[in-house]
């Protein structure tokens, strides 16, 4: 998983959310390459309880992320 951030696109203080199968990445990963890029990781409460099963084979999570400033 990568993350190109551009300087100008996500203004300070804004978040971007994201929504992803975890079988294929587990958030503590996807959660990193955000960090890598400079954003913060939302993760407590109530962002890190959305977690929930679509299907018998896809389990769905969301991170939330915000530019410091």
């Amino acid at each position: 998983m990568r993350v190109r951030a551009r300087q100008g696109r996500l203004r300070p203080g804004c978040a971007l959310g994201i929504a992803w199968k975890t079988f294929v990445v587990r958030r503590e990963e996807a959660g990193g390459v955000l960090a890598a890029a400079g954003l913060e990781v939302l993760d407590d409460l109530p962002y890190d309880a959305f977690c929930h099963r679509v299907d018998q084979s896809i389990q769905r999570d969301i991170l939330v992320a915000r530019r410091p400033g």
